[in-house]
This record gives structure tokens, C-alpha cells and sequence, in this order.
């Protein structure tokens, strides 16, 4: 019986990728803001913005990969409430934009980080921004971060990239992380957790067939209400990456996968892939 429901729920995690879009999570909503922030804020885990320890290891690696910040303008792709604003501070950028697609991350980043510096977050979806800018120059680096090209389809991808490849100068860079096709390996992990007015399925696990890793959330509470959020991550290959960013005019300076020499608590991450693209055309 319960290896029968198991196989059951597995199927149905499989086709997640037929509901037409890659999360069913209200990232712009209040309700998540509230419950995510404190985690964006907790020094002991990378699981939203990652510690500082664990970002002053990463940008000790960009600055030896050849990364200056002293004097530059940075935009924040998927900022968060803090992302690499202290950072950007730290070694003398002279300004910095986040953009956030929540409003109480953005408003919250506004008054508590770096407000002193005329640091500003503003509050945009990525590629809806990028859309409507110009080739104005205005920015010489561009952090995208957090896996952020991992949360689109193969399509809206490309096109962010090569929409970054419009608006960037020659010489400026795009420095940020993807999780690859080579950290999939078909696993399916299904828990089950009771508390005194619900029960909660927890799944998580991947969809080689279709380049996916995924995290689904199933509440049924003691009323009969019945709650599902879904995330998914399109996993990316180095090569297409690469193919992407040369046909917006980047050269790729340097790459690597630093956080296997860090301590983390997100294990799945450790093996993501961090690089480095300046613009030469």
C-alpha cells in the first residue's frame, strides 16, 4: 500500500513540468515575504541569502578571477533583501540597484541595507526590466547570483542574456552561478510530518528526462483544506551558457565551482557553476 502511494505521488512529481510554468510559489506576495525574510536574515544557513562568511569567500574568488568593483556602478539581478550590497560598499562601488520583484523585500532592503551609500532597490521582475532598457551603459557589472538564470525557461533565458549583451558597455562584466545538468543524478526524496492542525508532504527530487530539479509542498490541514506549492529549477549546461552569452557579445574570463571548498548547508548547491563574462563587442 504505501510503496503503491509512493510510486503514485513519484508519477505525479514527474509531470510537474506540464503545468505550464516552472513555480507556483507568490514570490511577490506579502504572506511569502514575511515567512522568507527571517531566513534571508539567519547567519547559520545559506538556504536565501547566503552568510557572509560564505559571500566573502566567493567574492575573495571573484576579485582573484580579475573582478574590480572600486568606482563601479553593479545592478543586482533577483536581489533579495541584502544580496551583494555590503559587498559593493565594501570595495568602493559608487552605486548600486537591486532589483526585487517582491515589494516588502525591496522596501524592507531600502531602509535596512546600505541606505547610507544611496544604495536603492526597486521593485522589478529581471526580464521585464531588461526588456525595456536601452543600450544606455549605464551599469559595469551585473551580478546574477542565486542561481537566478536557473529560474527561467530555456527561451526567456536566452533572451535575458542577450538583452544583457543590449544594455552593457564594452568592458562590463556579468558575474554570477548556475546549478548544471551534471548535478542531477534521479533522485526522489517524499516525507510526511503531522503537527496539531495539519499534515505536511514534503518532495523533492529531480527530472532527468526533462532537465529539471524540483521541490513540492502538499498541506492538508485538520478542516480539509488542501494546499500544494511547487518550485522547479531548469538545470543549464555550460555549453549552452556559453553559446548564450557569445551571442550577446561575451567572453567568458573565468569560471569555476568554488563552493565545494565551503561548509554549506546546501548541499545541492555545492557543486553549482560560477563564471565570469565581459562584454567584448
Amino acid at each position: 500500500m504505501l510503496s503503491k502511494l509512493h510510486d503514485e505521488y513519484k508519477a505525479d512529481f514527474e509531470r510537474l513540468d506540464h503545468r505550464g510554468q516552472l513555480s507556483s510559489i507568490p514570490f511577490a506576495s506579502i504572506s511569502y515575504a514575511e515567512k522568507i525574510l527571517p531566513v534571508h536574515l539567519d547567519q547559520s544557513t545559506d538556504q536565501a541569502t547566503r552568510r557572509t562568511a560564505t559571500m566573502d569567500y566567493l567574492l575573495s574568488v571573484f576579485l582573484e578571477w580579475g573582478l574590480i568593483l572600486q568606482g563601479k556602478a553593479v545592478l543586482e539581478l533577483h536581489a533579495g533583501p541584502i544580496g551583494v550590497a555590503p559587498l559593493v560598499s565594501k570595495f568602493g562601488g559608487t552605486s548600486y540597484q537591486g532589483l526585487e520583484i517582491n515589494e516588502y523585500l525591496a522596501s524592507y532592503a531600502n531602509q535596512n541595507t546600505c541606505s547610507e551609500n544611496g544604495f536603492t532597490w526597486c521593485v522589478e521582475e529581471t526580464l521585464e526590466y531588461v526588456r525595456r532598457q536601452h543600450s544606455n551603459g549605464k551599469w559595469d557589472v551585473v551580478f546574477a547570483l542565486y542561481e537566478s538564470l536557473n529560474t527561467y525557461t530555456k527561451e526567456h533565458c536566452h533572451e535575458l542574456i542577450q538583452g544583457l549583451g543590449r544594455i552593457l558597455k564594452k568592458g562590463s562584466c556579468v558575474v554570477g552561478d548556475v546549478r548544471t545538468d551534471q548535478q542531477i543524478h534521479g533522485r526522489y526524496e517524499l516525507s510526511l510530518s503531522r503537527s496539531d492542525n495539519q499534515i505536511r508532504l514534503e518532495e523533492q527530487g529531480d527530472l532527468p528526462g526533462k532537465q529539471l530539479v524540483a521541490r513540492r509542498t502538499t498541506t492538508i490541514s485538520t478542516s480539509g483544506m488542501l494546499r500544494e506549492e511547487y518550485n522547479c529549477l531548469r538545470l543549464i549546461s555550460v555549453d549552452q551558457l556559453d553559446l548564450s552569452f557569445a551571442a550577446a557579445g561575451f567572453k567568458l574570463r573565468m569560471s569555476g565551482r568554488p563552493l565545494l571548498s565551503v561548509d554549506s548547508d546546501v548541499h545541492e548547491c555545492r557543486g553549482n557553476y560560477f563564471f565570469i563574462y565581459e562584454k567584448i563587442a
